[in-house]
């Protein structure tokens, strides 16, 4: 094994070549689990247990490798699910197989580099960005999202304005994790 595979063996390889997109459709709530073992996938992605199969291991190693070196998921994973030498050579990539913790607003999880930064985070970069940026003059509703709440997503309705009078004209409802979920009151 070379320097560039350090933190993502071959075995790690041959599973995420063959099911990334079944694994990043099941991360982000695309596709709904409908077995067990999918279920325990997306728990372990939420950091509500740790990871056991050789599945739940390989997807965790790769999330946790890209997170930590802050490189481009989708870059490594056209190289073939090596990490780039620079990376996995100065030990950047390497990681612990243990849960992290999930970021409250997207149930992703909080790189540990934030982690190291900021020991309380309870959100990751991106949503931490968005809350910091947020309107304002939103209103956070006491409803949750149906479709985050069937994905296993905590996310509550917040009050909006149209930008785009054809579709909407006032204020709507719509989820508080957009863009990552498009869910619009229909009432």
């Amino acid at each position: 094994m070379d320097a560039a595979t350090a933190t993502i063996d071959d075995h790690d390889r041959k599973l995420l070549i063959a099911h990334s997109a079944f694994y990043r459709a099941l991360d982000s709530g695309l596709r709904v689990p409908t077995t067990p073992a999918q279920r325990r996938f997306v728990a372990v992605r939420r950091g509500a247990e740790p990871p056991q199969t050789d599945h739940e291991l390989a997807y965790s190693r790769f999330k946790r490798a890209v997170l930590a070196a802050g490189i481009d998921e989708a870059a490594v994973a056209a190289s073939g699910f090596i990490l780039p030498a620079e990376v996995a050579g100065d030990g950047a990539g390497e990681v612990a197989d243990g849960p992290v913790r999930p970021c409250a607003c997207c149930g992703r999880p909080i790189p540990p580099a934030r982690l190291e930064a900021v020991p309380g985070a309870s959100l990751c970069v991106p949503c931490q960005q968005r809350a910091e940026s947020a309107e304002a003059d939103w209103q956070v509703s006491e409803v949750e999202c149906p479709r985050c709440a069937s994905r296993g997503f905590k996310s509550r309705l917040v009050w909006r304005h149209a930008r785009d009078p054809t579709k909407f004209t006032g204020s709507f409802l719509g989820c508080g994790r957009f863009p990552e979920c498009k869910y619009v009151d229909p009432s």
